[in-house]
């Protein structure tokens, strides 16, 4: 009888399975490293939105507008400086984006 030598020996069986093994973990970690890290950063944008908005819902440019008393030139200058001041730029877009809104729903006219 003549015995068949297994097309995989058990060396490389073992070695294939550990290589397995560790890029499943390192996938793993990836995944959950990569969900702190992004859920850090929108906490951190979202905070810094919400002080922004404080910082300009108390400024008398903005109280004025949208009391009707400011001219829209004078509040899209402000609003330029604001963003000019602020080197975020996801952060100057969401608050252009809020302004703009502003502007052309009347608030600010």
């Amino acid at each position: 009888m003549h015995i068949q030598k297994p097309l995989l020996g058990l060396q490389v069986k073992i070695t294939v399975f550990v290589c397995i093994v560790v890029a499943l973990a390192l996938l793993a970690t990836d995944v959950i490293i990569n969900e702190g890290i992004s859920e850090r950063a929108r906490i951190n944008s979202s905070k810094e939105a919400i002080e922004i908005a404080h910082i300009i819902a108390i400024s008398p440019v903005i109280i004025d507008g949208l009391m009707g008393k400011k001219d829209e030139g004078e509040i899209q200058d402000f609003t330029q400086k604001i963003l000019m001041a602020n080197c975020n730029n996801k952060l100057n877009y969401f608050f252009w984006l809020i302004v703009e809104t502003l502007i052309n729903t009347n608030y600010l006219r």
